[in-house]
Parts: structure tokens; C-alpha cells; sequence
């Protein structure tokens, strides 16, 4: 039916082609559904799903191998050759009679061409049986389409469908009775959507199996919730055993503050009461304490072999080292310290134990 799909485009109808399954969202906001002699079996979520939708204001054009879609179909029963117009050279038109003119299907139409002789035959008036199904088209055959309501939307049962096909199409008033069933179908359902379905009908095409599973991936909010979690799973994986940033080792890591720093904070009493040769004597006693110990000397050692144990430790001039230390000395034998210079000598013993008391560990250990 290629011929009447592209017409139905020319025209400028809502049309699409569906190579998926009939699922909840494969029929969302279509309209009209032809689904025409299908080659592959429906499954019964699939009847589920179409007659939910039906029921809820859609239609269903479809021919006679679907009529068990719903019991009341059942009623219908075809009578007549079922020989495809191909055996035929010349496929003979049968014409509408005056009483068939006011079926909704029968406007304009005086003369169609079937390729079979096909015909339903309704076993009850549809005034005698609720619901029954009803013509929309009778020719000299007999009645060749039929309706049935159900829910809100409704089946339309094709007996033979070979006026809409590439052969047929331009065959009498064929194309007209196309144009009317569409008409029709999207008059009832109010919506212009209208979709045509290839996966039952064409078989091995890209659109089955894997191929349209993978479609459904990217269409459905099931196969969104799939690929969110799949997605969330490969992150978790590629960033589980990631560290965020390098390791320290807290072994090589030098203090951030001196201990005179500390030991200065003491101090900090005696400075604001002006005392600052007692803060002073305070500092200059745990530093020679300090660096006494890690030289291996008394405390009472005299400054030139305290340098020099010093300057070992940090690979210094242990002359510098001795005149800070003769100066600091020279600064508590006067008895009266300065601010400015209690900060002067204090800075002076801080750089002295951070190159030789911290730097002491370091080089220990390089030489082990």
C-alpha cells in the first residue's frame, strides 16, 4: 500500500509508518491504526494494549484474521472466493446500489474493484444485539466493511483489502473509498494521527527484533529508566576505586609551626607586663635545652661546641650560629631587653631550629 501512503503525504495527512511493537507508548496521541493482513502473529499484550487504547477513543482499521480482538466480532463470518485479484487479468467492479448510498463509507462512490469476491455475512439485525457490528459498505457482493464500537473508539473489519493497494488503488472509485475509511476513522477517533504498522506486516525488516528493542531504549520511558541505570552502574564501576588526589605521606611531613612559636605564645603574659628579658630568658633556655638534646651535649655546653653540633645537623656555617648565640647572652647579661629586640633574637633562634632541630630528622633519616 506504498501508492496510498504517499498519496496520504501529498495530502498532507498526519501519517507515519511504526516498525515496533504495540505498546502503550508506540500508540500514544495516534489517532488511526491501519494494521492490514499482518504476517506475524499478535501477541496478547499487544491485543491487550490495542484494546485499551481502543476503548479509550481509538480506531483500528484492520481485516478479517483480527475480528477476535473482541467476542463480538465473532459474530462475523465471510462467505465467498477468497482468490487474490493477481489470478485475475482483469479484476471485474462491482457497483453500489441506490439503497447502500447512505452507508458512511458509500458517498461518492458508484463503482469499486476487489480483487476477491469476499463479503461478510452478519448473522443478526445490529437493532436486535447490543453492540453487533454494522456495515459501512455493501456492494453488489455484499457487505464488504464493517464497524463495531467499543469503548469510546471503535474496529473497523475490512473483508478484502485489495482496493488499497499499489494494483488497485487507481481501479474505479478505490481511491475515494480510501479517502472516505480514512475520513471516517479519523472523525470518530478526533485525532489526526495516523499510523500504519510494518512490524507485523513485513517480517526480517531493520525494525524487528534487537533493532527494535534497541529503538524502544531510547522511545519509552522504560528504556530510559534501563539506560539511566546502566549508565549510573558503569560511573559507579569506573569511579570506585578512583582516589581524589595524591597520598600523603605523613612521615616526610614538616611541622606547619615552630615549637618557639609555642614556646612564644607562653611568653605572651610576661610581654604584656613589660617583661620581656623574662620572656626572653624563657625562649633562650627550652632553645638550648632543645638543641642540647638533639646534639648530645649538656645544656651547659659552651656556645662554640653547640654551634657546631648545630651546623652539623643542618649543614650550616656553625660561625653565624655561635655569634647569635654569643649575642643572646650578651642581650640577657645587660638585664633589660627591648621589644624590637626580643623580636629580633626570637627570629633569629626560630630560623636557626628550623634549619637544624626540624632539618635533624630529615637528615637522619637520609642517612639510615
Amino acid at each position: 500500500m506504498l501508492a496510498w501512503y504517499m498519496i496520504l503525504e501529498r495530502l498532507g495527512a498526519d501519517v507515519h509508518r511504526s516498525n515496533r511493537v504495540f505498546v502503550p507508548n508506540t500508540l500514544k496521541e495516534v489517532a488511526v491504526v491501519f494494521l492490514i493482513d499482518p504476517t506475524q502473529p499478535i501477541h496478547p499484550t499487544e491485543r491487550e494494549d490495542l484494546s485499551h487504547w481502543i476503548s479509550q477513543g481509538g480506531v483500528l482499521v484492520t481485516t478479517e484474521s483480527m475480528k477476535d480482538i473482541d467476542p463480538a466480532l465473532d459474530r462475523l463470518s465471510l462467505r465467498g472466493s477468497s482468490t487474490h485479484y493477481e489470478a485475475f487479468s482483469t479484476p471485474s467492479p462491482t457497483g453500489i446500489r441506490a439503497t447502500a448510498q447512505r452507508l458512511p463509507l458509500a458517498r461518492d462512490i458508484s463503482a469499486v474493484c476487489f480483487g476477491s469476491n469476499q463479503a461478510f455475512e452478519l448473522r443478526a439485525e445490529p437493532s436486535r444485539i447490543p453492540r453487533a457490528p454494522r456495515s459501512l459498505l455493501t456492494d453488489d457482493r455484499g457487505v464488504r466493511i464493517v464497524g463495531h464500537r467499543m469503548g469510546l473508539g471503535c474496529v473497523i473489519v475490512l473483508s478484502d483489502s485489495s482496493f488499497m493497494t499499489n494494483g488497485l488503488i487507481d481501479r474505479d472509485d478505490n481511491s475515494v473509498l480510501a479517502a472516505n475509511l480514512v475520513a471516517y476513522a479519523t472523525t470518530l477517533s478526533g485525532g489526526e494521527k495516523i499510523l500504519f504498522d510494518d512490524y507485523h506486516f513485513h517480517p526480517g525488516g531493520p525494525g524487528q527484533g534487537l533493532f527494535a528493542l534497541g529503538g524502544m531504549l531510547f522511545t519509552t520511558s522504560a528504556g530510559w529508566c534501563v539506560l539511566t541505570l546502566t549508565v549510573a552502574g558503569i560511573l559507579f564501576l569506573i569511579l570506585k576505586g578512583r582516589q581524589f588526589g595524591p597520598r600523603r605521606d605523613f612521615r616526610r611531613q614538616q611541622r606547619r609551626r615552630s615549637k618557639l612559636e609555642y614556646v612564644y605564645a607562653v611568653g605572651a603574659t610576661y610581654r604584656a607586663a613589660g617583661a620581656h628579658g623574662m620572656t626572653f630568658q624563657l625562649i633562650y633556655n627550652w632553645f638550648r635545652q632543645e638543641s642540647a638534646n638533639r646534639t648530645h651535649l649538656p645544656p651547659t655546653t659552651t656556645n662554640r661546641l653547640l654551634a657546631q653540633g648545630l651546623a652539623q645537623c643542618s649543614g650550616s656555617d656553625p660561625a653565624e650560629y655561635e655569634h647569635t648565640l654569643d649575642a643572646c647572652d650578651a642581650m640577657l647579661s645587660k638585664g633589660s631587653v627591648s621589644q624590637r629586640q626580643l623580636a629580633a633574637a626570637t627570629e633569629k633562634l626560630a630560623r636557626i631550629e628550623k634549619e637544624a632541630l626540624h632539618g635533624s630528622d630529615r637528615g637522619a633519616r637520609d642517612r639510615r
